[in-house]
């Protein structure tokens, strides 16, 4: 779940996010998913990301991911499967 570090998402944030498909869950936007041209370099990409050690994953819109981090990545780069 997503959470802003001082609190709940804005409005604004929640309504973004809502659109993007990515309100309750770490996602690859839909712009992103409908855009990407070659799936294999993506996939190919998310894979080099997946090694990474992962501890948090800090977003754009003030919101942090602690708890399983590795787990969200590996659900959101689903996208490119």
């Amino acid at each position: 779940r997503l959470v802003s570090w001082t609190g709940p998402l804005a409005a604004p944030v929640r309504l973004y996010l809502g659109l993007i498909g990515g309100r309750d869950h770490l996602t690859v936007p839909r712009t992103s998913r409908l855009l990407t041209k070659d799936k294999a370099a993506a996939r190919q990409g998310a894979q080099a990301v997946l090694a990474w050690p992962t501890q948090r994953i800090v977003l754009l819109h003030n919101s942090v991911l602690t708890q399983t981090p590795q787990a969200a990545l590996q659900q959101a780069f689903k996208a490119f499967d």
